[in-house]
């Protein structure tokens, strides 16, 4: 989504379909940018759970330019309990290396006004000490195709295609 083209793997299946960290070139309002795709966390995958959360802190240490944003994607509308614990393992990582976090929440195609999640639930965030330094509401999706008149969403998915390619140029230092 972030790269405005199809090159990371995406899959509609059961377990998830990305393994290890792959990094992917973009330029965002003149800025190149290196993005690293890694394996999602607290999902059923051929990774175990504490090799996805070992490779990411390797991964986060390892980078000899440094990171410059840490883009913590989670998957609305509701949030859980590993949300929290996943939040709190790397923030602290980042903070002592003072990279800023955005949060990008996914999934919130049925809102009427996909910004409005946030208004109604950073509270929630706030109780557990999860800070960002800004957040992007949208749809990963563009929906069903729907003859003659598209996909369902594809005017939504735009529109988040713009926010989360914002929120990167304006979060990075």
């Amino acid at each position: 989504m972030i790269l405005g083209a199809d090159r990371a793997p995406v899959s509609s299946e059961a377990p998830g379909c990305t393994v290890e960290s792959t990094p992917y070139r973009t330029q965002i309002k003149g800025l190149s940018f290196i993005l690293y795709d890694t394996a999602g966390l607290n999902e059923i995958t051929t990774i175990r759970h504490q090799d996805a959360v070992t490779n990411l802190r390797r991964l986060l240490e390892s980078l000899t330019d440094g990171v410059s944003l840490l883009v913590y994607v989670i998957r609305g509308p509701r949030i859980k309990e590993y949300t929290v614990e996943n939040y709190k393992r790397f923030f602290d990582i980042c903070r002592q290396k003072k990279v800023p976090v955005v949060l990008v929440v996914t999934g919130l195609e049925h809102e009427e006004v996909m910004d409005q999640w946030w208004d109604r639930n950073w509270r929630v965030f706030d109780r557990h000490g999860m800070r960002f330094s800004g957040q992007a509401c949208i749809t990963a999706t563009k929906g069903k195709w729907a003859r003659g008149r598209g996909y369902t969403f594809a005017e939504e998915y735009e529109e988040s295609v713009e926010k989360v390619r914002q929120l990167v140029w304006e979060s990075c230092p």
